[in-house]
């Protein structure tokens, strides 16, 4: 990683003896799709999102009633679906920036692959 980029990392802090890190554990269900608005001071920034104590697939939608479908079956000229997400496995992580967009909320969709599970997210970059 270049200097440049690693300067604008931030590691997870607290400010203030009231307010949260910049961290959240989403829980992520094998029964059903759940889906979270993000806090609207994320959009534009890098996160990093780690799956922990079992695989979820996931992504980031800026419609409320997404949801992710685990019935999707791939073909041989490659399936395309909105409800297919990025699969991460367990101890994993992926880095993304969350969209901005004005005056519309982004939403975390996940569901775990077989177990319950969490995906940990961490905001990496200030604005």
């Amino acid at each position: 990683m270049d200097q440049g980029k690693l300067s604008h990392i931030s590691p997870p802090r607290q400010i203030g003896s009231t307010a949260s890190t910049r961290v959240r554990l989403y829980t992520a269900s094998s029964t059903a799709s759940e889906v979270h608005a993000l806090p609207v001071e994320w959009q534009g920034r890098q996160v990093r999102v780690q799956a922990e104590g079992g695989d979820v697939d996931w992504f980031v939608s800026d419609y409320a009633a997404a949801a992710v479908d685990p019935t999707i079956v791939a073909t041989s000229a490659g399936t395309a679906d909105v409800s297919l997400g990025a699969r991460l496995f367990d101890g994993a992580h992926d880095e993304c920036v969350i969209p901005q967009t004005t005056g519309v909320a982004q939403y975390l969709v996940r569901m775990a692959v077989s177990t319950s599970a969490t995906l940990r997210v961490h905001v990496l970059t200030e604005r």
